[in-house]
């Protein structure tokens, strides 16, 4: 009998995974086992939705992915998007953080508050200099290697500082993560710098030497391909990733607009009961929703697993896509936008200047302007009505930017329950979650929740759970 899996999920980690299985299903000429990927909403993507209004191109969620990790890239490349992808325009390599009533540049070369150009850092005016004395000093501090995990605050003041964290780090996490430094751990959200500190013992010292070190080429196979940055995007939108992925699986694999309500095991198979009361049965399960619905999935089968399930917390968030004449703006910074201290006491959390990051996102004449709110300690503003949400976020851009006239176009959308949070201690965490899911062979999970937040992490844990089923 052929072995059936289903896919839970039709974001980003579930599209990879129904993409990986279909790939390796049409390599067999025997497969010896079928897949279905099941979604509860009409559409796929999950947070990857791209909505197009004439001549503009507005990301309702994700807008672009990170190239530090080549999982995204390369599936572009396989799907035959290279063609599409766009870098970052020349230009907006600028960043700020709005400090004490000012947008303030961060310091070319600084990656993720760690300064690793000594000009730029020293005349930037983000941080005094007691502050930049103490972040210099990271380079000559011992660096601790007893593994042990610790807040992102916790670190980063040790490292560099409190004024580091207030100015620089954590309103990139807030802007990233939307999520508190003080619980957010430095072990699961930033396993980077906790590697480069048991490694190199500085911070300063490990980044210097991978950039000296540099790449190799993210493609060696030829093609055409543009320059790679730190960020990339897709012409018309991220969610041609998503065409690309979907039109990859067949249309008999792909079950829209039915939600899973209950998860049972059935001798050797697990039985889905769909909200049509469609049953299907299969000896794999691949559960990429978010951790919250996965318990809910999970728990007739294993309470005590369901509830480290819930044990995730995950924040919301809104997305404001605004557009404005040029005529009608004042000068806008040079630079892709700003992040926002919890300190400064605004509505906003976050802004990026799209028309002034990626190409092709708003006619010459106009500007798009796209705002985050909400957060941890912030959620509350999320579900506020529409006009009280416009109304704060445009006293900001007034008091911040000078931007008087109103928005020609406005598109609000809301992410309840968005960004998983991974708090101190969340790796042993996962190690519960495993042990108790190894006494649940064919049950897998993958997705935001466990090992990764951004695209890249949610690609390659799709595929990677995907190749498990495959004998």
């Amino acid at each position: 009998m052929d072995k059936h899996v289903v896919v839970v999920g039709g974001g980003i980690t579930g599209l990879a995974a129904a993409y990986e299985l279909s790939k390796q299903s049409q390599s067999q000429r025997d497969a010896g086992w079928t897949f279905q990927l099941v979604e509860a909403s009409s559409r796929l993507g999950g947070e990857i939705w791209t909505e197009k209004a004439g001549d503009f191109v507005l990301e309702l969620g994700v807008d672009s992915f990170v190239t530090a990790k080549d999982s995204a890239l390369k599936l572009c490349r396989e799907l035959g998007l290279s063609h599409k992808l766009c870098p970052t325009l020349p230009g907006s390599g600028t960043a700020y953080v709005y400090r004490n009533g000012k947008l303030r540049a961060l310091p070319a070369g600084m990656c993720l508050g760690v300064p690793l150009k000594i000009v730029p850092f020293m005349v930037s005016d983000l941080v005094s200099w007691p502050g930049k004395l103490r972040m210099g000093l990271e380079f000559f501090l011992r660096g601790r290697k007893d593994g042990r995990d610790e807040s992102i605050s916790e670190f980063t003041n040790r490292r560099f500082g409190r004024e580091a964290l207030h100015s620089i780090v954590g309103p990139l996490i807030g802007s990233i993560c939307a999520g508190d430094p003080d619980r957010m751990s430095l072990k699961s959200t930033l396993p980077q710098f906790f590697d480069l500190e048991r490694r190199y013992g500085s911070l300063i010292r490990g980044l210097m030497k991978k950039a000296e070190r540099g790449k190799r080429p993210l493609f060696e196979d030829g093609g055409p391909m543009p320059a790679v940055t730190p960020f990339m995007s897709l012409e018309g939108g991220m969610e041609e990733l998503v065409l690309a992925l979907s039109g990859r699986i067949a249309s008999r694999c792909l079950v829209l607009g039915k939600k899973v309500l209950n998860l049972t095991k059935e001798g050797q198979e697990y039985r889905l009961e769909l909200e049509d009361r469609t049953v299907l049965l299969a000896q794999g399960v691949l559960l990429t929703c978010p951790a919250y619905e996965s318990a809910r999935l999970i728990r007739s089968l294993d309470p005590s697993l369901a509830g480290e399930l819930e044990g995730i917390p995950y924040v919301s968030t809104a997305t404001l896509n605004l557009t404005y004449r040029l005529s009608e703006l004042p000068v806008l910074p040079a630079g892709s936008g700003w992040v926002m201290p919890r300190s400064e006491g605004r509505f906003i959390l976050a802004a990026t200047f799209c028309s002034q990051k990626f190409p092709g996102r708003s006619p010459s004449d106009h500007a798009l302007l796209r705002c985050f709110v909400g957060g941890t300690g912030m959620e509350e503003r999320v579900f506020l009505k529409d006009g009280e949400v416009l109304g704060n976020v445009r006293k900001d851009l007034n008091e911040i930017l000078g931007i008087r006239s109103a928005p020609e176009m406005v598109r609000i959308h809301r992410w309840p329950k968005g960004i998983p949070q991974y708090l101190v201690g969340h790796e042993r965490r996962l190690v519960r979650i495993r042990e108790s899911l190894s006494a649940h062979p064919g049950l897998h999970l993958a997705g935001a929740g466990y090992d990764g937040i951004g695209l890249p992490d949610c690609i390659q844990s799709g595929v990677e759970s995907a190749r498990a089923f495959i004998p």
